[in-house]
């Protein structure tokens, strides 16, 4: 009788009608809120915020619907009866009705947050999209790109392993694309994107940067930061700072005070990492990088990342076989350890210093031992994990190679370069199968990138496949600049030479006299595999030997030509020259 009695008196205070409106009501504002809320930028909290309240607010609207009632004369204290009429049906309906209206209230305000606990899970993966320049007072296109540069770099830093950054290079392409948000995230594989609008306005610098979560779309903080110039460095911390806080992650370990720089000499160096990072034309291209990088150290003689930036220039040419080691190496050498004096928290400077102690010390351990303190100060520095894993192929450590080349590729997707180091771990463990896929995949995606058919006349060469190496070969050098062609003939005449073919092998050797009499630098190490294809040994031995006396770019790569020094493995000079290189895994 007690709760019949009472379901009666909710039907006549209106409880049940006021729970029913409240949910309808509160299920509306929900929805609305969430299509305002972002469209007025908001922070994301507001929304969380509301439902909470909405919640709260329920058990208030039900204990004043139970006290109060509307009525013509006003709001008034609802009276107790001392009996009231039993219509059973009635009174459990209008109890069922209040049950469900709770029901409903409170699954709404769990839908809600559900939905926007999953929206804001975490976020693993980000990428920066290129700066917009501002109408008002635009940038120059390479200090807006040296912005963008910047924010990843400094993005990586600050996330460490706690979210991967994206590489620049991938996301280049979507520089004036009118996708959506959603669109280039899924493309990316990100869960978050960062956009920005730079403006340089006389000495100082602004960003306005916003973080958006990319499904459903929804941005989660905006803000903009002004600094002078010279502490431009602090401004990219600031914002990746701010990132890290918003998506509640640690800040990585190399995080500290930045170091003002002269307007200038940052100028500068901006201009040298345009000419760096272009890559149309090795040769002008790193020279040009290089000179900037000289008139930024004019203005500061003590700016590490610009010394970096002259190791990195010179390894690139100097391995590339563009000039010679006596021209690129005490260069590259003298740069990297000036850099490492100045800063060894940069990762750009334990990159420059690995490279120095591979190429030019030889010095193996020491080599892997600033790759992985380049890494572990920025765990998505793409580069830097492509190189190393390059490294560690030509050690033996085929796993390590595989799991950091694909690492290279997935904060990379769409670089080629950093994609082809993919299928070179994969075949010098020996999955040819998943290397010439890789291969397959990246000629699909890039048809006209001339590394690609090189790579894949290397792996064929690796399989004693040399008809199908000679064409992927001709088909390498079709796609790559005449002016970058040399090593291609050495190679071609050592194929020709395993084919039987002598003449032929001959006829690239003298393409090669050709070149080096126009004074182009002819490495002595894929010159020796020509002769040891036409088993002229003792000629090949004085070629390994020269380019052991001036450090040839290549003969730090020794044990990934073992299928092509194999001839030579019974001589004792070979032995001895093997054995002072000191690679670990030879013989």
């Amino acid at each position: 009788m007690r709760v019949r009695g009472f379901l009666t008196e909710l039907k006549r205070r209106r409880v049940a009608r006021v729970s029913i409106v409240y949910a309808v009501v509160t299920f509306a504002v929900l929805q609305a809120a969430d299509i305002i809320i972002p469209a007025l930028q908001l922070p994301e909290w507001t929304l969380t915020l509301l439902v909470v309240l909405t919640l709260l607010g329920f058990p208030i609207a039900l204990v004043l619907a139970w006290a109060y009632d509307l009525t013509p004369a006003g709001v008034q204290r609802t009276e107790p009866v001392r009996e009231v009429a039993r219509d059973t049906t009635r009174s459990w309906l209008a109890g069922a009705l209040a049950l469900v209206s709770v029901i409903l209230v409170i699954g709404a305000g769990w839908w809600f947050l559900g939905t926007r606990g999953s929206s804001a899970g975490p976020i693993e993966r980000l990428a920066v999209l290129p700066p917009d320049k501002s109408t008002d007072d635009p940038a120059p296109d390479h200090f807006v790109e040296g912005i963008h540069d910047a924010l990843i770099s400094e993005l990586g830093r600050v996330m460490g392993s706690n979210a991967d950054v994206l590489g620049r290079r991938s996301v280049m392409r979507y520089r004036a694309t009118e996708m959506s948000i959603p669109e280039i995230a899924a493309e990316l594989g990100v869960d978050a994107i960062v956009e920005s609008l730079v403006l340089k306005a006389g000495d100082s610098a602004v960003i306005t940067a916003r973080l958006i979560r990319a499904v459903p779309e929804r941005q989660i903080w905006s803000d903009t930061y002004t600094r002078d110039l010279r502490d431009i460095a602090a401004l990219y911390t600031d914002v990746a700072v701010a990132v890290a806080n918003e998506i509640r992650v640690s800040i990585g370990p190399s995080i500290g005070p930045a170091e003002p720089v002269d307007p200038a000499a940052y100028d500068a160096f901006l201009l040298g990492n345009h000419y760096k990072n272009r890559l149309t034309e090795i040769e002008p291209d790193m020279m040009r990088a290089i000179a900037y990088y000289e008139q930024a150290l004019e203005r500061d003689p003590d700016y590490a990342p610009a010394h970096a930036g002259i190791a990195l220039a010179w390894t690139l040419l100097g391995w590339a076989n563009v000039v010679s080691p006596d021209s690129a190496w005490p260069r590259m050498r003298e740069a990297a350890d000036r850099a490492w004096a100045l800063n060894r928290d940069l990762p750009e400077v334990r990159l420059a210093a690995a490279l120095k102690k591979r190429y030019y010390d030889w010095d193996w351990r020491g080599a892997r031992e600033e790759y992985e303190q380049a890494i572990a100060l920025n765990p998505s520095y793409a580069d830097a994990l492509a190189e190393y894993s390059w490294f560690l192929s030509t050690l033996g450590d085929h796993e390590r190679a595989v799991e950091l080349a694909r690492r290279a590729y997935e904060l990379e997707p769409y670089d080629p370069f950093s994609r082809l180091h993919l299928p070179w771990a994969l075949g010098h463990s020996d999955r040819f199968d998943e290397a010439m896929d890789e291969i397959d995949a990246l000629l699909e995606d890039f048809p006209g990138y001339g590394l690609a058919p090189w790579f894949e006349s290397h792996m064929y060469t690796r399989l004693g496949r040399y008809e199908d190496a000679v064409a992927s070969m001709r088909t390498a050098m079709g796609m790559l600049q005449p002016d970058d062609l040399g090593d291609e003939y050495c190679l071609l005449a050592y194929l020709c030479a395993k084919l039987g073919r002598p003449d032929e092998a001959q006829q690239q050797l003298a393409a090669l006299d050709r070149l080096a009499a126009d004074g182009r630098y002819i490495s002595p190490v894929p010159r020796s595999f020509a002769y040891i294809a036409l088993e002229d040994h003792d000629r090949a031995m004085e070629l390994l030997t020269e380019a052991y006396d001036t450090r040839a770019g290549w003969i730090a790569l020794f044990p990934v030509w073992r299928e092509w020094l194999e001839p030579l493995e019974l001589r004792q000079d070979f032995l001895e020259l093997a054995d002072r290189l000191g690679f670990p895994n030879w013989p």
